[in-house]
């Protein structure tokens, strides 16, 4: 059986450890000791006792650590202004102002402490902000050694300065383009709440920095807020409020939340954006093996194009999962011809996994109509010259393109393959095959020219 013991009070009445020796390295013998000394009462008691315990010993440690660490990771910009008094005089002062006023306090939860901390870390952004180009961030704190509540200060003080900058933009598109930017750099930072802060101000490309945060939010798994991000978004740009949505419904069927993702993807509002929506789903099911629900999501999609998308990669995945004669089936649904053939040429390295898968395939193809079979077997005759399966690729092309010209242009494809092994003369030989004499010199060409390029002294 699993005990749970939960987190007691903290009270400052009787403190284990004392400040001064503390660390966040470890505990000090005498914490050791006091904690030993419980462990011969009832188990439970013991656990609540130990655990209240290590609370205290944990926040005494940090209200002691933190505002030294604080104080030792700002007397670097300190020293940097200091050498340049005469320019920084007024961030200098401001800056050691605040040094001054750090101390040790006994905070009574690590959840208060920590608002100090990033109280105290804003105060230096804003003053560091105010810097000139010349005293960068990087430089300020050359050789310092934040703790993790500080160890993004240049980041954020980097971010702060782009920010001051661009806001300062005179031209509004540019402004809005630049504090587009900004947003970008902020969600990459996860600094999500100032992300919002920055694209409420905005007026140009509010809409694209709202899109952006909600696309960043649901990376990040952070779902119901990027919905409320993408809900505050103009409908009337329907091309952001679509973007944003489809990528939320993205991240929700990487969470498994396969049926709302879908319900969520009803409510854009653009017949192409929705059915692109429905694609990615459909491809990410694909991946995950979920063939049955990935055909019910291809089956609402009413954009040819986006169909034709979800069933190429639907194809790929059922060969690579040795599903043959499904995968040809899905790849021949494909509603257009020049998609069609790509959902085949999606198949092909499969057959590295699953040999068979040729031979299945050649008699599958054997029912179809000739053009078909044509434009099929050239495309799968190049792409198995490029995987180096050259004598496979070499007995399509003569036994299964029966048109001239079908046929020379697929030898000429594998000439090229070969010769990019390195072996010449088979591709020479390949080349002499073709029958039609403008492409047999074009195609002898490009392997003499590739000839002469790994072995400049040939003759």
């Amino acid at each position: 059986m699993t005990t749970h013991v939960t987190s007691m009070p903290v009270s400052f009445q009787e403190p284990v450890v004392n400040a001064a020796a503390a660390t966040l390295l470890g505990l000090t013998s005498d914490s050791l000791k006091k904690i030993a000394s419980y462990l011969d009462k009832e188990a439970m008691q013991s656990l609540v006792c130990v655990n209240k315990a290590l609370q205290i010993i944990t926040i005494e440690a940090a209200n002691y650590n933190e505002p030294c660490l604080i104080k030792a990771y700002i007397a670097f910009p300190l020293e940097r202004l200091s050498a340049n008094i005469n320019k920084y005089r007024v961030q200098r002062d401001q800056i050691a102002a605040l040094s001054n006023q750090i101390e040790t306090t006994l905070f009574p939860s690590l959840r208060l402490l920590r608002t100090y901390i990033l109280g105290v870390k804003s105060e230096i952004i804003n003053t560091l902000a105010t810097l000139d180009g010349e005293m960068a961030p990087v430089v300020l704190f050359e050789g310092a050694s934040p703790s993790n509540f500080l160890e993004d200060t240049k980041l954020q003080l980097d971010l702060r300065i782009l920010s001051n900058l661009f806001y300062s933009v005179a031209n509004p598109n540019e402004r809005g383009n630049s504090l587009l930017f900004l947003v970008n750099r902020l969600c990459q930072a996860k600094l999500f709440d100032w992300a919002e802060e920055v694209s409420n101000s905005m007026i140009e490309k509010k809409d694209s920095a709202k899109a952006k945060i909600a696309l960043y939010l649901a990376e990040a798994g952070l779902v119901d807020k990027a919905l409320a991000v993408a809900y505050s978004i103009d409908r009337a740009d329907h091309y952001q409020f679509n973007t944003a949505i489809a990528g939320i419904s993205r991240a929700l069927v990487k969470s498994s939340q396969i049926e709302r993702a879908l319900a969520l993807v009803e409510s854009i509002t653009d017949v192409e954006s929705k059915s692109f929506a429905l694609k990615d789903i459909a491809n990410q099911l694909a991946q995950s093996g979920d063939f049955r629900l990935a055909h019910r999501v291809v089956s609402e999609i009413t954009d040819q194009r986006a169909k034709g998308f979800a069933l190429n990669k639907m194809a790929a995945c059922l060969a690579t999962a040795g599903h043959i004669e499904e995968a040809l089936d899905t790849a021949y649904s494909v509603p257009y011809a020049m998609d069609k053939k790509e959902a085949f040429d999606a198949m092909f390295s499969s057959f590295d996994l699953y040999p068979e898968g040729y031979p299945r395939m050649k008699a599958y193809l054997s029912t179809k109509n000739a053009y078909f079979q044509e434009s099929i077997y050239a495309g799968l005759a190049t792409a198995f010259a490029l995987r180096n399966h050259f004598d496979t690729a070499i007995e399509m092309a003569h036994q299964c393109i029966p048109s001239p010209m079908g046929k020379d242009r697929a030898l000429s494809k594998i000439a090229e393959a070969i010769s990019k092994t390195g072996d010449f003369d088979r591709a020479i030989s390949v080349a002499n095959s073709i029958m039609a004499l403008g492409l047999k010199d074009d195609t002898l060409s490009d392997i003499r020219r590739e000839r002469n390029r790994v072995n400049p002294f040939f003759n």
